[in-house]
């Protein structure tokens, strides 16, 4: 709903963007102080010009995965130095590094450490509080692809309270693991997923609002995928077969 001026005439659009510049003239600051509708016109021209710049200063900020892979140093050397250089005059993106942190902070506390249940508890980044494994992955469908060259598997496995869902889609160069944990007492909401293959982190997710993941992979060797909640839980999928 348009804001009625109060004290007519209104202000010009060309007032307005004067006074959002700071050059608006004595008449026109006196308007504003006096007219409660103007000033509301005002302020939504300064909250879409806010909103606009900042998107025009992220236009050329590297995806947040890509900066998840600089952090744990799994970037090429030459993508790894963009991203380096980019970091050192983008405050926004630096502030995204940031929240990265809870998972690099070394848990040292041996009470939390001893609530692993199993001794071989692989060297995930973040040492696990307690260690879920998921023991059995069953096939829920399987769908050939409308370009009649990829094939969707779809897996569920359960662990405690969470379950996963997977989809790995073959294409015609590697295949991409997509994933979703649904849990009734534990949120996994910004928790960190790694995907290991061949015995090396391959990749690394950071989970989403719906607690959703996905990783675009090289080849179709069997991965291992350890997920850890900021609460210190991991579930664990080891030794999965992309295809059957």
């Amino acid at each position: 709903m348009t804001e009625v001026c109060s004290a007519p005439p209104p202000l010009s659009d060309e007032a307005l963007s004067l006074a959002l510049d700071g050059l608006a003239d004595e008449a026109t600051l006196k308007h504003l102080a006096a007219c409660h509708g103007c000033s509301t016109r005002l302020a939504d021209m300064k909250y879409l010009e806010d909103a606009l710049m900042t998107r025009l200063e992220r236009f050329d900020c590297p995806p947040a995965q890509r900066l998840v892979d600089y952090q744990f140093g799994i970037l090429d050397a030459t993508t790894a130095a963009e991203v380096r250089l980019h970091l050192a005059r983008c405050p926004r993106c630096q502030d995204e590094l940031a929240l990265l942190d809870p998972f690099l902070t070394d848990v040292t506390d041996t009470a939390q450490l001893a609530e692993v249940e199993r001794s071989d508890a692989p060297n995930v980044i973040r040492p696990p509080r307690q260690y879920w494994q998921v023991t059995e992955v069953t096939m829920t469908g399987t769908l050939r692809m409308a370009r009649g060259l990829d094939t969707e598997t779809e897996r569920t496995g359960h662990a405690r309270s969470a379950t996963v869902y997977l989809e790995a889609e073959l294409r015609k160069q590697g295949a991409r693991l997509k994933g979703q944990v649904i849990d009734t007492t534990v949120d996994w909401a910004g928790a960190l997923a790694e995907l290991w293959q061949a015995g090396m982190m391959r990749r690394v997710h950071v989970l989403d609002d719906m607690c959703e993941f996905n990783f675009d992979l090289a080849d179709e060797s069997p991965v291992s995928l350890f997920i850890t909640a900021l609460s210190g839980v991991t579930v664990a999928i080891e030794k999965l077969s992309l295809i059957q």
